[in-house]
């Protein structure tokens, strides 16, 4: 994920999985991205398609704005992965 993205610029995301135990999957992974308060109020949830490499999630038409972006896995159990949060921007171009 970069920092800043120009209005209709779509957003990459990539994800890898890094687990204590190499014989449980946690995914599947899914974005949870929130408008920060006061920068408009799109709440978006989608999940990434599962890749050879890793994940992949594409966004496409998101305003411009300032976004906090959490990425986790759907199953919640002692092996997955803790989520990340980020945040980024979509400038007007």
């Amino acid at each position: 994920l970069d920092d800043l993205y120009l209005t209709g610029e779509p957003v990459v995301m990539r994800a890898r999985l890094i687990t204590t135990d190499p014989y449980h999957s946690s995914g599947p992974v899914e974005a949870r991205i929130q408008a920060v308060p006061g920068q408009g109020t799109a709440q978006i949830q989608k999940l990434f398609r599962e890749k050879q490499d890793g994940w992949a999630l594409d966004l496409e038409g998101l305003p411009a704005g300032l976004y906090r972006i959490k990425v986790r896995t759907t199953k919640s159990d002692p092996w997955a992965p803790p989520p990340v949060h980020d945040v980024f921007e979509i400038a007007a171009g």
